[in-house]
């Protein structure tokens, strides 16, 4: 909805609105020169992007454009609104088998690990936002996978805690960032990743271990028939 309202040269109080075209046009026509403002109700399931004056002249406020001042003949254009969709981030965790950091044939995703979603500036943000829009934390469900989703678009990343019984691989092993894991075993953080307007990023991943050992015993074999020792 985009709303029309101002003052015509002869001081009568002018109020118009209307709905955009399917592909996003508006246009008030027949306006009696004056001074006018223009404004965007903000849609649901969009974020607030950028706005433009385009060549009214006027003054840009959020979702607003005022102080238009149309003289006869006056054609405005490109008042502009920006909106921006949800973007999304995640992928999947995994038992790394051979320790690689890499996701091979046979290794199997990780249930019931906790993953946080980290700001621009690594800090963790709260599974309630205080975003216009909610953001999900799915989970990681029986396959590994997880996934923040209804995210303004910006820089995020993830941040993880090895349950249990795990250490975290190596990070950015070989040259498929689709197969690697992508945290620090130091911090348990990945790198920012910049999210687009609409855009899935799905190539966070994170690989775990468990931790293998070997023992013995060293012993006097006393009538060199290593029998009795395992």
């Amino acid at each position: 909805t985009i709303t029309l309202t101002g003052t015509d040269g002869l001081g009568n109080a002018v109020s118009r609105s209307l709905t955009t075209a399917a592909d996003g046009t508006y246009s008030f026509t027949n306006l009696a020169p004056g001074t006018y403002t223009v404004s965007e109700t903000q849609p649901s399931g969009y974020f607030d992007g950028k706005d433009s004056i385009g060549n009214s002249g006027g003054t840009l406020a959020n979702d607003s454009i005022s102080a238009i001042s149309l003289v006869s003949g006056n054609a405005v254009s490109s008042v502009n609104f920006g909106e921006l969709k949800a973007a999304s981030i995640g992928n999947f965790v995994w038992d790394d088998l051979n320790g690689n950091g890499l996701q091979d044939a046979g290794e199997a995703g990780i249930n019931g690990v906790t993953v946080y979603l980290l700001d621009a500036n690594g800090l963790r943000i709260p599974g309630s936002s205080t975003t216009t829009a909610s953001i999900t934390l799915s989970g990681i469900t029986t396959n590994g996978y997880y996934s923040f989703s209804g995210l303004q678009p910006g820089s995020y990343g993830i941040e993880v805690t090895a349950p249990t019984g795990y250490l975290l691989t190596a990070r950015d092993q070989g040259t498929n960032d689709a197969k690697d894991s992508d945290v620090s075993t130091s911090t348990g953080k990945s790198a920012s990743v910049n999210l687009a307007s609409d855009q899935t990023y799905n190539d966070l991943d994170i690989g775990l271990y468990k931790p293998a050992s070997i023992s013995g015993t060293v012993y006097h074999d006393a009538n060199n028939d290593e029998i009795g020792r395992a």
